[in-house]
């Protein structure tokens, strides 16, 4: 998950920070490219407990380090915390992607997403996970 804090004056109601979370998929960088193109600043906390194995998690951080190099962005690392998401998804091993295990990892990043808007000050959040061709946008 990426997650995308905005700090842009720019917001309905004298909001001035925004939260967004993105998949990490081929989107992403589309999705970060227009915002970048608005003229919004914003950070990049990547926090992905769900991928595996080890290998697939640190090419997709270290592809996302590289896009935030690329463009100037900072980066933000959140806790791998694998032990915590195989918790979390016991039971739920041969579930279907775009099913009920999908349900709880959105819920399991999101109550993590939440806290660090919270503790650092970002009063809004929102996701685009649901742009992903392998998500279902109603979970």
């Amino acid at each position: 998950m990426h997650l995308l804090f905005v700090k842009n004056s720019n917001y309905p109601k004298g909001i001035i920070s925004y939260f967004s979370t993105l998949a990490v998929r081929l989107a992403q960088g589309e999705v970060m490219e227009a915002i970048l193109a608005s003229g919004i600043e914003f950070t990049i906390y990547f926090y992905n407990p769900n991928i595996h194995p080890l290998k697939e998690y640190l090419i997709r951080k270290e592809e996302n380090i590289r896009f935030a190099k690329k463009f100037g962005i900072p980066f933000i690392d959140a806790d791998y915390d694998r032990q915590q998401w195989f918790d979390r998804a016991k039971g739920m091993e041969w579930e279907p992607e775009r099913g009920i295990r999908c349900t709880m990892c959105f819920d399991m990043r999101f109550e993590k997403a939440a806290e660090y808007a919270h503790e650092h000050g970002f009063p809004v959040f929102t996701s685009c996970l649901g742009i992903s061709r392998w998500k279902d946008g109603s979970n």
